[in-house]
């Protein structure tokens, strides 16, 4: 129907139009609505315009306008609250793991490291892959 209406009105582009004519070649409902559209669009275009005895005038009251106020005032304090109700909850919720999340769920640096070697190890099985480790001296300074 929307199609049906941008072509009348001439809004269609090409794609929409040669869209639509495909359709209508196939689907005889489609092709009656069109029509029965086409002929009242038409016809309405070209009936001459009424004159009205006095104008139309659409006049909302101040009662009118204060309602509408009141409920978009509290359509916002509404939105408000929830918005910090979601804020509240997700910035104090306890259900999280107690310790600093990371990618894969760490609990520290040390199964991270254990990990790693895992991973060298199943990605590469003939490497043989030491940690090196800082030089101990045995307490003799250099005096």
């Amino acid at each position: 129907m929307r199609s049906i209406s941008l072509r009348l009105d001439g809004e269609a582009s090409e794609l929409e139009v040669m869209a639509l004519d495909r359709h209508l070649a196939v689907c005889p409902r489609c092709r009656e609505i069109a029509a029965d559209t086409a002929s009242l669009t038409y016809l309405l275009r070209d009936a001459p315009l009424v004159e009205l005895e006095r104008p139309v005038v659409v006049a909302s009251s101040r009662r009118v306008r204060k309602k509408v106020v009141r409920r978009a005032a509290a359509g916002v304090l509404v939105f408000a609250g929830l918005a910090a109700a979601g804020l509240g909850y997700t910035l104090f919720e306890d259900s999280g793991p107690k310790h600093p999340s990371s990618a894969l769920g760490f609990r520290d640096l040390h199964e991270q490291r254990q990990f790693v070697r895992a991973e060298l190890i199943r990605l590469e099985p003939q490497a043989v892959f030491q940690v090196k480790t800082a030089p101990r001296f045995a307490g003799h300074g250099l005096l």
